[in-house]
């Protein structure tokens, strides 16, 4: 696997050269997710935009990881950074949503700052930023 490294960039601050890399915590190659080694994972939801990640398992529960602003990943409880770890996903299951029993999440979106997930019975949950109704008119947690 080939290496990319950051340029330096200016800092708009000081307007002094930074590399990125120098206090970077970006993986320069792959590497396994040990919080989800024993997760059965069938398909990973990320946007171009979107700082966070879901990752739907084969029983249809969602682990869910990454910044959490505006609540994107539905959890109000989070670090003060905002973020949830990779080192500690969220796992969430329709049932915990008040889904009838045997619910699974089929399906999920990731936006800049929300998440929609779609359960077997065809209800789609949302949290995250609303400014342009992107996640419904009302208030919704995950």
């Amino acid at each position: 696997m080939r290496c990319v490294c950051h340029r330096p960039r200016r800092s708009r601050a000081t307007d002094e050269v930074t590399t990125a890399t120098a206090r970077s915590t970006d993986l320069r190659e792959p590497h396994i997710l040990r919080s989800l080694a024993n997760v059965r994972v069938t398909s990973i939801h990320a946007g171009g935009a979107s700082c966070h990640v879901v990752a739907l398992d084969i029983d249809g529960a969602a682990w869910m990881f990454g910044r959490n602003a505006p609540t994107a990943l539905g959890r109000c409880d989070e670090d003060e950074d905002g973020v949830i770890p990779e080192t500690n996903p969220r796992r969430l299951t329709p049932e915990m949503l008040g889904a009838p029993k045997g619910t699974t999440f089929v399906h999920a979106a990731v936006g800049r700052g929300h998440t929609l997930l779609v359960g077997s019975t065809g209800d789609v949950w949302s949290a995250g930023a609303n400014s342009l109704g992107q996640v419904s008119k009302k208030e919704q947690k995950l």
